[in-house]
């Protein structure tokens, strides 16, 4: 067992010291600062998620909808691989058949991402009791919760947050209103039942498709999705808003009613 350990570790040194090498070669041709993502159907989705990869420092990307974007994200995840020792993507789908999809598709094969670690995982995540992979930096839900139930959206929120995911991000339809329909293809999460306060970023225009929608790309941290799935929380600030905005309406109000000071007058 001694020997088995020492080979294993001597192999992680050794993958530790060939990434480094590449990371050393990228940052000095400056390819660590940009990602080529033409040609894939969303180069700004492609973008963004480099990007934010970047910004987070993220090292474990869970994905549930990676059927959709698996083909898209490719190049971004092979760009910030360059820069994260052991980045992990996680596919994650309910259904055998659409893992199957993806595996068979080629897009996540190492010599497509290397060096970025593939997970594939079969995960019901709006089951009780589910849970995405401990450590996860960002869960990403592209043109996903557009579609499912409104619990289920709910649910994805609810998981995510009890995951200890560090953030959340998912397309959203500024101008719509969340209507009672089976069918549906568009979320606002701004509105009701959602109501959910100002994220930590907003990416607009989030599509190069034909959607008939404002679209855009969301990310909210865990301490806000706490916040907003805390009823009582955002009670509480609610109220507190609306307290001082009395306040300030009751002080201007007393500065109009306050009679105007008498001119001096001097003796002639």
């Amino acid at each position: 067992s001694g020997a088995s350990g020492n080979s294993e570790g001597e192999a992680n040194e050794q993958g530790f010291m060939e990434w480094l090498s590449h990371s050393i070669d990228a940052e000095a041709s400056g390819d660590n600062e940009r990602v080529d993502c033409d040609g894939v159907t969303n180069e700004k989705l492609c973008r963004s998620v480099f990007r934010l990869a970047r910004k987070f420092h993220v090292t474990r990307i869970v994905d549930i909808s990676c059927l959709k974007t698996a083909r898209i994200l490719a190049p971004a995840l092979r760009a910030a691989a360059a820069q994260t020792y052991k980045l992990e993507y996680v596919c994650v789908s309910p259904y055998p058949a659409e893992i199957e999809a993806v595996r068979s598709s080629g897009v996540l094969d190492a010599a497509a991402i290397d060096p970025v670690e593939v997970v594939f995982l079969d995960l019901q995540w709006w089951a009780p009791g589910a849970r995405f992979p401990p450590q996860t930096d960002m869960v990403i839900a592209w043109d996903t919760l557009s579609s499912a139930a409104y619990g289920r959206v709910w649910r994805f929120f609810e998981v995510a947050l009890a995951s200890a995911a560090k953030y959340v991000l998912f397309d959203n339809y500024s101008t719509e209103r969340n209507l009672p329909y089976a069918q549906r293809n568009s979320i606002n999460v701004r509105r009701s039942p959602f109501s959910f306060d100002s994220p930590s970023e907003i990416v607009q225009n989030m599509t190069s498709e034909i959607v008939p929608f404002v679209r855009q790309l969301l990310v909210y941290s865990s301490e806000q999705l706490e916040f907003n799935l805390d009823s009582e929380a955002k009670k509480k600030s609610s109220k507190s808003d609306e307290q001082k905005q009395q306040q300030k309406t009751q002080e201007h109000e007393e500065q109009k009613s306050e009679p105007q000071k008498n001119k001096l007058e001097y003796p002639q």
